[in-house]
């Protein structure tokens, strides 16, 4: 008797959205999902996940989420802070390139594993070659950004205007860790401008995009 070829895997779909320090990458994503599940009628339903990805990276390493916090807010550690840290007895040490190759170990698993919307923590580069995935870059004028932090985080001008400055800074370095110096833009399906669409328009775009693109779901 001839033996039925195996059925072929296809991992995803996936979402991954990335943005630019202060704009609403979250909310997006949850009305985005809410979108996609409405009268979704067969499991899995599409979960938004950014901090969970934290617990469970620190968990494959063995290691309190505590001391893996800081590449979560794409803060490197220097070489002093590199040394100090190997020398600490309470934890298990976990340099910065181990922490950040699991990170993206734990985001591959989810994409192929499929139905997840995954904010931020370079997505796109763990993504990337899931051909069931849509790919989304949240970009917005400086000034505009500043403003939002400004209202949402209670600060004063000038702290908001270093955040974003510092925020650019290290999200871009993240995302040149795992892409090289290949122009980041190229990697997105879709960029869009947060400070001309309110929220609900964007995750509504982005659901539409999502059902004209094949070959998701």
């Amino acid at each position: 008797m001839k033996k039925e070829p195996a059925p072929s895997y296809n991992p995803g779909p996936v979402i991954t959205i990335s943005r630019e320090m202060g704009c609403p990458a979250k909310p997006i994503a949850e009305s985005l999902a809410g979108l996609l599940n409405k009268g979704r009628k067969r499991e899995p339903l599409w979960k938004c996940v950014s901090n969970e990805l934290l617990e469970e990276s620190a968990q494959k390493l063995k290691v309190d989420p505590k001391y893996i916090k800081h590449i979560f807010t794409y803060d490197d550690r220097n070489m002093l802070d590199e040394i100090l840290a190997a020398t600490k007895k309470e934890f298990r040490y976990k340099s910065d390139r181990a922490i950040k190759k699991t990170i993206g170990q734990v985001i591959q698993t989810l994409g192929e594993k499929g139905h997840y919307i995954i904010i931020g923590r370079g997505g796109v580069a763990h993504a990337k070659h899931i051909s069931n995935s849509l790919h989304i870059r949240l970009v917005a004028p400086f000034d505009w950004r500043v403003r939002k932090l400004m209202k949402y985080r209670g600060i004063t001008e000038k702290e908001a205007r270093d955040k974003v400055i510092k925020g650019d800074q290290n999200r871009e370095q993240f995302l040149k860790y795992y892409l090289g110096d290949a122009c980041l833009s190229s990697y997105f399906d879709l960029i869009f401008n947060s400070a001309s669409f309110s929220i609900k328009d964007i995750a509504r775009m982005i659901f539409e995009a999502y059902q004209i693109k094949p070959p998701l779901d």
